[in-house]
């Protein structure tokens, strides 16, 4: 429709704007990245109503007596694209998708786990050699209560922490079978618990220990 009405400056002024940012962005690293087209939407919307205008005027002079019962179907029509578009966001798009790398998951949700406990927990990070407590600032910034100890190699080796308070969890990152075994075995009576992403790949296990009185 727009190449129907090419003489049009308007639909011009979209077209040159299309084809300018396919050209500049086509030339850029890695050009499919969704945020190097944000500057095409406006264009693309005004596309659509275009078109629906040009549809509901078609019909229009098909039907001139239905004039007002076609802008109406038309409204609607855009309302029901409108709602559709928000669906998709909110309900489809955002509950699939992880914004963020692997540690950015589990910093995130770990943090928001143990903002549920009381201040003063220990918290004994076993992630090495990808990722530590601190790896990610949003764990100690969003947990700032928890004192947490990071584990750098095998658990028994020498620098293996040994936190001293009653209410101890012990956070595995995947590929830790052998630590989580020791640790169930140094620190008998916890509870596992496991959080998965959103495609149901594990994304951290853990486990809540409470010292026994008087030990």
């Amino acid at each position: 429709m727009l190449f129907l009405h090419l003489k049009d400056t308007r639909n011009q002024l979209i077209l040159f704007w299309l084809l300018g940012l396919a050209v500049t962005v086509g030339f850029s690293e890695s050009a499919p990245a969704a945020q190097r087209y944000v500057a095409a939407a406006p264009a693309l919307a005004l596309m659509v109503a275009f078109s629906l205008k040009q549809f509901g005027d078609l019909l229009t002079h098909i039907t001139p007596r239905r004039q007002r019962w076609i802008e109406t179907s038309l409204l609607v029509l855009v309302a029901l694209l409108a709602a559709d578009d928000a669906r998709f966001y909110f309900q489809n798009y955002t509950h699939n998708n992880d914004f963020g790398g692997f540690n950015t998951q589990v910093a995130q949700r770990l943090a928001d786990r143990m903002r549920q406990e009381l201040p003063g927990v220990d918290l004994v990070f076993c992630g090495y050699p990808y990722m530590g407590y601190d790896s990610i600032a949003t764990l100690p910034y969003l947990a700032p209560a928890v004192h947490y100890y990071n584990v750098k190699d095998a658990w028994g080796s020498p620098d293996t922490p040994v936190p001293p308070g009653d209410h101890i969890f012990f956070a595995f990152l995947p590929d830790h079978d052998s630590d989580r075994q020791a640790v169930a075995e140094a620190y008998p009576g916890g509870a596992w618990s496991e959080e998965f992403t959103s495609s149901g790949h594990p994304l951290y296990w853990l486990y809540d220990y409470m010292r026994p009185p008087g030990t």
